[in-house]
This record gives structure tokens, sequence and C-alpha cells, in this order.
């Protein structure tokens, strides 16, 4: 009875230990940082913040553990972090990223993973090698695909390489961060790449992917009072040709109104915020001329910039390839092409392609005008006495009457489904 006693007096407190283990407080600055990696500054002068981590997978006989030290601060436009790395075998560093967004995760370095959304909406990947390359990723929701490589920290870092040791100095800028409310709890992870020695070592023991946002530890005591708008959505809109939309979703804490200031490539609006949460949509244009999307939103009160949403990414061609060059012809009945478009919904409800189809020699068999429709245009070809062959197809785009792209298709029309390909 008396050891069920202890028991009962003693698990209260070991599990409030627990609780406390999975919760890092963060203070604010004292004094200045010179990002140079040497963490010579008074605030790295004390106790570490995160000393303890973990093998990351399974632990080898006679594991040895080199030491990892952690140090956070955060001031009203950074969060920094000061990190000390033990390595008694510095020669064998393994450092192949060369320039920003390089695999750096295959390199001895730091990862940092960063849940500043309280609506648990997205988290960002910010990882550094040991010569200061950085990668960095926002991943919209754990466990997702939703992972965007365009987006940019805007991170700065430093390393000093020592005689059995590397050390990094990094502020990563509050202004690109999905940060959601003045203040509240975040949820953080960071991890060690020992990439030479084919080791990983994680803050939190037992992790099962340094992806696993659900053990993310807490990282508590960050207020920003000043801060009284914030991102707590946004959507670029379709990212194809044409006219695109942007939903942008504010909250003004406050008790007062607020200007929001809008700013993207050859659009900039301000738009008072009441107190509350507001919805705001911004219309850009694709250009038909470029094969890549390059678009950038920046999010201001004043002088403050909230975020940078920037979208880069590569665009599929305006007018695709039907996906069969060969068409079996049947009498009296059309021949069906579905030719991939894409462009916006709001650009295709104001656009058209002209077609033609020509032989061999020149002639036109056949034409027509067609709506482009849900990202794609379809074509019924049909003429009196249709015949097996080559032909040529052309098409003109036109948006809101002006032509804006013209192609042409081969296409091949065979009277038999056994016929061959490249014999009549």
């Amino acid at each position: 009875m008396r050891l069920l006693t202890l028991f009962i007096l003693l698990s209260p407190a070991f599990f409030l230990s627990n609780a406390a283990a999975e919760n890092i407080r963060i203070k604010p600055l004292d004094g200045k940082v010179v990002i140079d990696g040497k963490l010579s500054e008074k605030v790295w002068q004390r106790k570490a913040d995160i000393e303890k981590f973990y093998l990351y997978g399974s632990k080898p006989e006679n594991f040895k553990p080199v030491q990892t030290s952690v140090y956070l601060a955060f001031d009203n436009k950074f969060i920094y972090f000061g990190v000390y790395c033990q390595e008694p075998f510095m020669k064998k560093l393994s450092l192949s990223g060369k320039k920003n967004d390089d695999p750096v995760w295959k390199d001895d370095g730091i990862e940092l993973f960063l849940y500043p959304s309280l609506r648990k909406s997205s988290y960002v990947q910010i990882v550094f090698n040991a010569d200061g390359v950085i990668f960095d990723q926002l991943q919209r929701e754990s466990g997702t695909d939703g992972h965007d490589l365009s987006w940019n920290s805007g991170a700065v870092c430093k390393t000093f390489k020592g005689k059995d040791f590397w050390s990094l100095e990094a502020a990563v800028p509050l202004e690109n961060l999905p940060l959601d409310a003045p203040e509240g709890d975040w949820k953080f992870h960071i991890a060690r790449n020992r990439a030479w020695k084919n080791e990983q070592y994680s803050f939190v023991k037992g992790i099962d992917s340094f992806h696993n946002a659900t053990l993310f530890f807490t990282l508590s005591g960050i207020r920003f009072p000043s801060l009284k708008l914030t991102v707590l959505d946004y959507d670029p809109g379709e990212c194809r040709y044409g006219k695109n939309r942007a939903r942008i979703v504010l909250k003004n804490w406050s008790e007062k109104s607020v200007t929001a200031t809008i700013s993207s490539i050859g659009v900039k609006s301000d738009t008072p915020i009441a107190p509350g949460t507001k919805v705001l949509h911004i219309d850009w244009e694709q250009p038909f001329d470029a094969a890549e999307c390059n678009q950038k939103f920046v999010i201001s009160e004043g002088k403050r910039i909230l975020r940078q949403l920037t979208l880069k990414k590569k665009l599929q061609d305006l007018v695709g390839d039907e996906k069969n060059a060969v068409h079996f012809i049947e009498s009296n009945q059309p021949v069906t092409l579905r030719i991939p478009v894409n462009m916006s919904d709001f650009s295709a409800a104001e656009s058209q392609v002209r077609w033609r189809l020509r032989d061999l020699q020149g002639n036109v068999m056949v034409s027509g005008m067609t709506q482009v429709k849900k990202q794609s245009v379809l074509l019924r070809i049909f003429w009196s006495f249709m015949a097996p062959g080559n032909y040529k197809l052309e098409l003109e785009l036109f948006c809101q009457g002006e032509k804006v792209a013209g192609v042409s298709r081969d296409l091949r029309f065979v009277n038999s489904p056994f016929q061959g390909i490249y014999d009549l």
C-alpha cells in the first residue's frame, strides 16, 4: 500500500516534467547580433536552449553522440538561431550544396521547422548546411504534398569552422513566415544532419519523420504587440494564362480600422480593414507570351511588410497536344478531338479557337470556330467524303478578339482500326 501511495504522489510530477520538456521558451533579443557564424555576442553566452539531441532511427552499438547546442532569440523583425556543432572530423564534412535551394538536406547541416500558424494551416522548412547555403520551402498542410518550393524565407545565415567544431548564426524574417496572430505558442523542430557519417539527430526523442508536425515541440514566449494585421490565408488563383484572381484573408486584431496595402506586378491598392476578418480578391494577369509564372504579392500595414507571397513556376504550353495523333474515321460520323488549353476560367469565357484542317496540298477540307471551356476546346471534324491520309490541323487562339497563339498539329486518319499507323 505504501508503494502504491508513493506512485500516486510521484506520477503527477513525472508527467509535469515530461510536459515541461516539450516546451521551449524563447526570450527577446538583448543587444544586437552580427550574423557572422562565430557565436561571439552576449545573447549566445548563456546556457543553451536546446542541447540534448537523439539519434534518428536505430541506435548502433557503441554510439557516442557529438555535442549540438542551439540558442534562440527574437525581436520585432527576426527570429534568431545560434547553433554549435561539435565535429572531431572537420575535414570529412560532406558539403555538395553550393547555391540556394540545392538539396542541402543531404549535407552536414541543420534543419529547422517552424509552425507559426495557430490555425495549423502551414509550416516552413529551412535547411542550412555547414557552408551557410540555404534550402527552404513552405508546407501547406502536414502529411500532404502541398509543399511550395517557390517560397523564399529571406533568411540570412553565416557559418564559422573551427578545429573541431562548426557553428552558425541565422536570422529568419518574420515577414515571410505564415504568421497569423500577434501572440500565441508556435510549434517547431530542429534536427542536425551529420551527413559524412550518415547520422541524423533530433531533439524530439523517437520522432518518426522530421515532417511529423504532430510531434513538434512548443515554442512559447513570442509576442508582437505592435502587430495589428495578419494574413490568415491566401490562394494565388489558377496560375494559368490570362486573368487570374488571388484570394487573401486578413485579420485586424485591433479595435480600430487599419489600412492594408496589397502590391503586385502592375497593381497596388489600399483597403481599410475593420476589426475582424476580411477577404480580399486581387486580379492579376499572366502574359500569354511568357513560359513561366513569376508573380509576387507584398502585403503591408503602413511601412511594415506583413507577408511577401512569391509564385514562380513553369507553365504548361498554352495550347497542348491532343492525346491521339491517329484517328479512325467512320461513315457519316465526325472525328472528335479535345485540345488542352492552359487558360484561366476567367479568360476562357472570353476566348475562342479558330481551326482549319488542311490536306498535304494545302487545301482546306473543313474549318470552324469553337469556344474554350474547362481548359480545353472540343473539335468535331467532319466533311463529305472524308478520306484516310495525313492532314495538318491549324489552331488560332483568340482572347477578347485578339489572337494570342497559333499552332499546328499533324493528324492521321485511317479507315480501319486495324490499319497500320505508318502504312495506308
